[in-house]
């Protein structure tokens, strides 16, 4: 399997003898530069353990915390208080740097989709208020940021299996957003792999 973004290459393979062969054809064509086994890959941590693998990457949340002057900030146990959209108000004040929501809301969805499924039901949320934020969505942009915080050195943890099947996971609530009367719904899907669960980076 080979994974391609823009000029990074991650190749994954079964046996050295097969790298070798993978490198041999593609240097036909293009010029490589082997880089070993992977141990980062586009601004995510890779480390090895022994069944499998996790994927971390603290540094893109110690950058963002830095931006947003959240450093010492207090770190809370869930990426957003639950019932955010039902009690949605009209009276929140608009938050003035607009390019700064969508800036860091931007990265964090980038997070969440490599390493950090569990804020993306929170970014997606605050994603949608990302031409007229107000002071209430900043509140919870941050409150992201400070979950991440006390979760820093969490990664997400992948076991490889030997058997090529598909999984797939869905859930939904039932018209959770009280302005539209709209549903959300997640799912994963996973295949020749299974999701463990949480590690923390030793």
């Amino acid at each position: 399997m080979i994974l391609v973004y823009v000029d990074d290459l991650l190749v994954l393979v079964q046996c050295e003898q097969q790298r070798k062969k993978i490198e041999a054809e593609l240097g036909r064509v293009f010029t490589l530069k082997s880089l070993g086994i992977i141990k980062t890959y586009i601004g995510m941590h890779i480390e090895h353990t022994r069944k499998g693998y996790i994927l971390i990457q603290n540094s893109k949340i110690t950058q963002m915390l830095k931006e947003c002057n959240l450093e010492q900030c207090k770190t809370v146990e869930t990426p957003m208080v639950a019932n955010f959209l039902g009690e949605e108000s009209c009276d929140s004040e608009p938050f003035e740097d607009v390019e700064l929501y969508q800036s860091i809301i931007g990265k964090l969805l980038y997070l969440s989709q490599w390493s950090r499924p569990d804020i993306l039901t929170a970014v997606n949320i605050l994603s949608r208020f990302s031409s007229k934020p107000t002071k209430r969505h900043w509140v919870g942009v941050k409150r992201i940021l400070r979950y991440l915080k006390g979760t820093i050195d969490k990664g997400m943890y992948l076991e490889p299996d030997e058997d090529l099947k598909l999984d797939a996971c869905v859930d939904s609530d039932w018209a959770g957003d009280i302005h539209d009367r709209k549903s959300t719904s997640g799912y994963i899907v996973l295949l020749g792999g299974c999701l463990v669960g949480w590690k923390t980076r030793k």
